[in-house]
């Protein structure tokens, strides 16, 4: 399919960049939502309740390193992938203004 600059409106459109920019934030919660609360306590609690010794332990401490890395990553990404949308919007904005003139 070939590029059709009409259809092309999520990243040179503020409406639809804001759109575009809540669904992606919103898959990224979606992320953060089933690898904490509920569901990583239920993980947490079927370890404990068949797994002891110290191998449990460190592989609980693993898992919670892990979590916390994930979710750390998650939001660098959400703020980095929402700069470069904003600084991409910005530039075609100043580019479209000087081609005005």
């Amino acid at each position: 399919m070939a590029l059709d600059m009409n259809r092309a409106t999520n990243a040179r459109n503020k409406g639809k960049l804001g759109n575009l920019k809540t669904d992606f934030n919103s898959d990224l919660q979606k992320i953060i939502s089933r690898v904490s609360g509920s569901k990583y306590d239920a993980v947490v609690k079927a370890v404990k309740d068949n797994w002891t010794g110290a191998d449990a332990d460190d592989f609980l401490r693993d898992l919670d390193k892990s979590v916390s890395l994930l979710k750390k990553q998650i939001r660098e990404l959400k703020e980095n992938v929402n700069k470069t949308l904003d600084t991409d919007y910005n530039e075609f904005v100043k580019f479209q203004q000087r081609n005005v003139r």
